[in-house]
């Protein structure tokens, strides 16, 4: 089985990186390979703005969708799309703990309800969570999806939302609250118990310092909130197939023409290169030394530079599924 297609197999993915890094590219990337697969894929984007007509939906955008919602909608074979939001959320726990859409929805829409959930940002994320957990009750718990994909925000509200559970718990042990927190903890959380893993995140990088710096501190902090890491993938790794030693004969040609004050067509790319090979390296042995599951645990995926920019390789499949 490849390494794409262990990570399909699972029941939910929550896709997570630095901003910039092609992390709703990949999310897309996913999906198609799922549904390629014959399975039934729901993917969902926590928007990038508030709760509104006008939140950016760069996701709904690659899968063409003129008006994202938060009600589920087919963008292609297999595959069907929503926003996530907190609105809907809390409208959802309120309807579940009150048992009445009409009364709950009458108390949502109160000024008093309205400025408790706008002065108090953990209930925006609670809002959130119940989304998500409701979405997936629906889809693959009901047996009618095989695979829910999470197209989470830049790593700090990643961060934040995978702590929710934690910090609430300890302030809310027992109640409504607190059995969806632990319900959403089963389906999300590093089961000890259980041989196979069902969830987890795939980190999403570049092969730079930085993202990769920041990709190793977000694992981190996902293991320890007990979130399995299942994967990391690198965007935009560059193409090469050279040996050490051939790398090593080109250090010494662009070392000796820069002596010589010479200029070499394509060293700055060389160099570039290089560079994201030596970074991905320290990366990968840092990784390993710190992980208890061993080398292949954080062996990553690689979407080399090779195929083109990665949106326009998805944008392409995409367009291809919507004239068949």
């Amino acid at each position: 089985m490849s390494e794409i297609e262990n990570l399909i197999n699972k029941h939910v993915l929550l896709i997570t990186g630095k901003g910039g890094v092609g992390r709703t590219t990949v999310t897309a990337f996913l999906a198609r390979a799922a549904a390629r697969k014959g399975k039934r894929v729901v993917v969902a984007e926590l928007p990038q703005g508030d709760d509104t007509d006008e939140a950016s939906s760069p996701l709904g955008g690659l899968f063409n969708v003129a008006n994202p919602s938060t009600r589920l909608e087919p963008v292609s074979e297999n595959i069907r799309f929503c926003l996530l939001s907190s609105k809907e959320g809390q409208l959802g726990f309120l309807t579940n703990v009150m048992r009445s859409q009409r009364l709950a929805k009458a108390a949502f829409e109160s000024e008093p309800i309205q400025k408790l959930l706008e002065i108090a940002p953990t209930f925006r994320e609670l809002g959130i969570f119940y989304h998500f957990l409701d979405l997936y009750r629906n889809t693959v718990k009901e047996g009618n999806a095989d695979l829910l994909i999470l197209d989470l925000p830049a790593t700090g509200h990643a961060i934040g939302l995978t702590q929710l559970p934690h910090s609430v718990l300890r302030l809310i042990p027992t109640g409504k609250i607190a059995e969806t927190l632990k319900e959403g903890q089963s389906i999300l959380y590093r089961n000890s118990g259980s041989l196979e893993q069902h969830s987890g995140a795939v980190i999403v990088s570049l092969p730079e310092a930085l993202p990769l710096r920041e990709s190793l501190d977000l694992a981190s902090e996902l293991e320890k909130q007990k979130i399995a890491v299942l994967k990391l993938i690198i965007n935009r790794y560059p193409n090469q197939t050279w040996s050490a030693e051939e790398l090593t004969a080109v250090d010494s040609v662009i070392a000796e023409a820069r002596d010589q004050g010479k200029k070499m067509r394509g060293s700055h790319e060389y160099q570039r290169m290089r560079q994201s090979i030596g970074v991905l390296n320290s990366f990968i042995t840092t990784m390993n030394a710190a992980s208890p599951g061993g080398a292949t645990e954080f062996a990553p995926i690689f979407l080399h530079e090779q195929e083109g920019n990665s949106r326009q390789v998805v944008e392409g499949l995409l367009a291809q599924e919507g004239q068949s």
